[in-house]
């Protein structure tokens, strides 16, 4: 079973522009990659999906192959 976490976009970004969601996705995995994860779709993780919410808040959805390592990473703040 694979693991989802919800990222907003400005949360990870500066940017309010376009631009915005390719760097919040690029903060989002350097700072996964740093913690030892690999991305890929065949690896430990990968952009899943990218959404609006109600409020009109941009989502990030990144996919996780190991559940558990997933849920210490969110637990850690990430």
């Amino acid at each position: 079973m694979k693991a989802e976490i919800k990222y907003y976009t400005d949360d990870y970004s500066a940017h309010t522009e376009q631009f915005a969601t390719m760097d919040a996705v690029a903060n989002i995995s350097s700072m996964l990659t740093e913690k030892g994860f690999i991305y890929g779709k065949n690896n430990d993780f990968w952009l899943q999906e990218v959404h609006y919410s109600k409020e009109g808040r941009q989502i990030l959805t990144f996919r996780f192959t190991d559940p558990q390592r997933a849920m210490l990473q969110r637990l850690r703040g990430m």
